[in-house]
């Protein structure tokens, strides 16, 4: 249920950068009250095995970041899955850190400035965007951005939502493995995490996997049809009345065909009765962790 998180960090840059690390400094120019300029030295640290990366200026470290699935797991498409797993995973990146800075404050708790919950679904991800594409969040009121066919997000000050296909991601091909991403900061992560502190020690799976149901069931999808054969589509326009330059899209559609063939498909398109199907949160999300089916991203299709 957890992916990236960001946390604060008080440390002391050790004085050897051990093998396995990257490291990026730069340097800004600012002006001080009397217009002096004034150099900027900013250090970071990237672990090449794990993504983990750590900052802060020349002397001091002061943040972290680190995808927890990727330090345990070698990858964030498999998910963590239980309560051992996220300590060990918490532990191990506490551990890397202090491979090249040593901590300032013992038993200091890393605050959390960012936290992706996560899940992952057996669900076709053109369905899910699909269903998703029209609809709104209560707690996003920033814009809202469709990629066709591959990604939908919901854009807000301190919340992003992420819906898109993992395979695609992972492998380059569509595949059938929807990841629904929550991008959580400051006070919405406060808020949604139901905590005034949220520390990196003492983050638990089911207490992210209770904000991750609360936000995914405020989703309100649209509902899809079951099949799209040309007689499903003509008998859903003629029910919305569709039209085409003015013409009802059945209309627009028989011009030059045979008359056999249009007396054919009247027929069909007749027959058809309205058949739907919705993503149904509450059957995706169950109220008890324990009976959360976490999907990795290889799954094999059930489709």
């Amino acid at each position: 249920m957890v992916d990236t998180v960001r946390c604060d960090y008080c440390g002391r840059w050790r004085g050897n950068m051990p093998a396995g690390w990257t490291e990026i400094e730069s340097r800004r120019t600012m002006g001080a009250d009397d217009g002096t300029p004034l150099q900027k030295y900013k250090r970071m640290l990237s672990h090449e095995e794990t993504g983990l990366r750590v900052g802060g200026d020349l002397e001091f470290a002061s943040w972290l970041e680190v995808s927890l699935p990727r330090v345990l797991l070698g990858c964030n498409g498999l998910m963590i899955a239980t309560e051992d797993q996220l300590v060990e995973a918490i532990a191990k990146t506490l551990q890397l850190v202090e491979t090249v800075c040593e901590p300032m404050l013992n038993g200091h708790d890393p605050r959390c400035t960012r936290l992706d919950l996560v899940g992952q679904f057996l669900v076709e991800p053109q369905d899910m965007l699909t269903a998703h594409r029209e609809g709104t969040h209560p707690r996003i009121r920033g814009r809202k951005s469709y990629y066709e066919g591959e990604s939908l997000h919901f854009v807000g000050k301190e919340r992003h939502l992420r819906i898109y296909d993992k395979v695609k991601e992972m492998n380059g091909k569509p595949g059938h493995v929807t990841r629904v991403e929550w991008q959580l900061r400051g006070d919405a992560m406060r808020h949604d995490m139901n905590r005034d502190f949220i520390g990196l020690k003492n983050l638990t799976i089911e207490d992210c996997y209770a904000a991750y149901r609360r936000l995914c069931l405020e989703l309100v999808p649209t509902s899809l049809p079951v099949d799209s054969t040309l007689y499903d589509i003509l008998a859903a326009a003629g029910r919305e009345g569709t039209k085409l330059r003015n013409l009802a899209l059945f209309d627009f559609w028989a011009r030059g065909k045979h008359p056999k063939t249009v007396r054919r498909v009247r027929r069909e398109v007749a027959k058809r009765r309205e058949s739907t199907f919705s993503i149904d949160w509450y059957k995706l999300l169950p109220a008890e962790f324990g009976e959360f089916h976490c999907v990795d991203y290889h799954e094999p299709n059930p489709f």
